[in-house]
């Protein structure tokens, strides 16, 4: 049987843009189109040549497929340091 993964969908505004927040112990940055997961085994899989969605990639499809069932709006500012740090935002998890 598959892992339960918890995931959160981040939109950010105004932009609309949207990320996922995925994982169990740790959480992972996840988007959708392009598809890309910051996990190490996503980075493994994409060096070795076989690009293939990790467990968080596929959380956040059926997330996205069913509805999320968790969901932060953040502001675009916010967004921009996410993306360029790599990491989840600060107040990671919907209180």
């Amino acid at each position: 049987m598959p892992e339960a993964v918890r995931v959160a969908r981040l939109e950010f505004e105004p932009s609309g843009y949207s990320l996922w927040l995925a994982g169990d112990e740790l959480e992972y940055l996840v988007s959708l189109d392009p598809p890309m997961c910051t996990c190490p085994d996503f980075s493994f899989r994409l060096a070795r040549g076989r690009p293939a969605p990790c467990k968080h990639l596929r959380a956040a499809l059926r997330a996205a497929y069913w509805g999320a069932r968790e969901e932060m709006r953040l502001p675009d500012s916010e967004l921009i340091r996410v993306l360029a740090e790599g990491r989840p935002p600060r107040a990671s998890r919907p209180a």
